[in-house]
């Protein structure tokens, strides 16, 4: 197998590498950190849903769904 040596580092990009029949094929480092997603929260939609869905007062459950969401943000941001 002959590699490619132009591509140092993961952020480089794949690195080519041809295999003894002759055809190339990629190798792509998963050890590098995947990229931070951007926050996506609940559509106001979703949210009257499961109200609906919920036994508790609007009071009850804006409050929960706010509380929820601060949460998750704080562990996926």
């Amino acid at each position: 197998m002959n590699e490619n040596k132009s591509a140092k580092t993961p952020a480089d990009g794949p690195t080519a590498w041809q295999c003894q029949c002759g055809r190339a094929y990629t190798v792509t480092c998963i050890s590098s950190k995947p990229s931070k997603r951007e926050w996506v929260g609940l559509t106001d939609e979703e949210i009257a849903q499961g109200l609906k869905e919920s036994w508790v007062t609007e009071q009850a459950w804006q409050s929960a769904v706010w509380w929820a969401e601060e949460k998750l943000k704080e562990k996926n941001t």
